[in-house]
């Protein structure tokens, strides 16, 4: 299944805010709408929230999309705030907490308040996706940290490079120095970039793209984000097991090893598994093996 024939099975919704692509579950249900046991899906179908990373939205995902729905899994990728598709609100607090909480809300627009689900986030998203286990200790049966440290801070290598790259993209010279620019970027944080072409450059950057003006502003607001909840003492109060996810070939963007040991020492249950071959691009590099663990937290459908 090719990505535009992935993107045909999805159903979107927009809930004010935050852009969220729902795959094979029945319907997508609004704030107002009562959720009627019928069409609620259980703990035994499977259910798997993706949240991607500054720069990419549900494309980035769509090899992981696509081999959870292929399995039987229920996918539901959510654009935080600011990101991908998402509104590009100048007076939001972009600190990952509140991120998370908006998460939070936007999961119960499209999933039953009793359904539970596993939760994957890429860079800084993995810190929302603990920030949500932290809130939702009831319904996250697992949480898988692609290439994330547990960063409150969202300075890192991504969002520099967004920063970097969003004036570039306001006219056809800048727009093709940017997507260079990203190819030579995504390929030096890749050990196998063979999966770094024109056409996946052009599907990490089509939102930023469309809104230039909108993305700079919004990305430039996420780094100076002060984070008022730290996730350092929430770790302990996540019950949910965390697998953290890193290539064998570390990158600039890859977690340092501060943050792998804060994750060891303050999460009850805490693994990181060392993909053979892989750099930080791991949702490109090795999606299969991101799946595998995500099918291993999970129910089977």
């Amino acid at each position: 299944m090719g990505y535009a024939h992935l993107l045909a099975s999805i159903a979107w919704y927009t809930n004010s805010l935050l852009r969220i692509a729902v795959s094979r579950l029945r319907r997508c249900f609004s704030d107002r709408e009562r959720r009627p046991a019928s069409e609620s899906p259980t703990l035994s179908t499977g259910i798997v929230v993706l949240l991607p990373g500054p720069i990419g939205s549900a494309f980035a995902m769509r090899h992981i999309a696509r081999a959870l729905s292929d399995s039987g899994r229920h996918v539901v990728i959510i654009d935080p705030l600011g990101m991908g598709a998402s509104s590009r609100s100048k007076h939001a607090d972009y600190a990952l907490s509140a991120q998370a909480r908006r998460v939070h809300r936007a999961i119960d627009t499209v999933l039953p308040t009793n359904a539970s689900f596993v939760v994957a986030g890429a860079g800084t998203s993995a810190t929302i996706a603990l920030h949500l286990a932290a809130n939702m200790p009831d319904r996250v049966q697992g949480v898988v940290s692609i290439a994330g440290g547990g960063n409150d801070t969202q300075g890192t290598t991504g969002l520099r490079l967004a920063l970097a790259l969003s004036p570039l993209l306001d006219t056809p010279m800048g727009r093709a120095f940017a997507r260079r620019r990203f190819a030579s970027t995504a390929r030096a944080q890749s050990a196998d970039a063979s999966w770094v072409t024109s056409a996946s450059v052009a599907g990490y950057l089509g939102d930023a793209e469309r809104d230039v003006r909108g993305t700079l502003s919004t990305l430039q607001r996420m780094a100076d984000s002060q984070e008022p909840q730290p996730i350092g003492p929430r770790l302990p109060t996540i019950e949910a097991p965390v697998v953290l996810l890193v290539g064998d070939k570390p990158k600039v963007s890859s977690p340092m090893s501060a943050q792998r040991l804060a994750l060891a020492g303050g999460l009850r249950q805490f693994r990181i598994d060392t993909l053979v071959g892989a750099g930080a691009m791991l949702h490109e590099e090795r999606p299969r093996d991101i799946v595998a663990h995500l099918v291993r937290l999970g129910p089977k459908p």
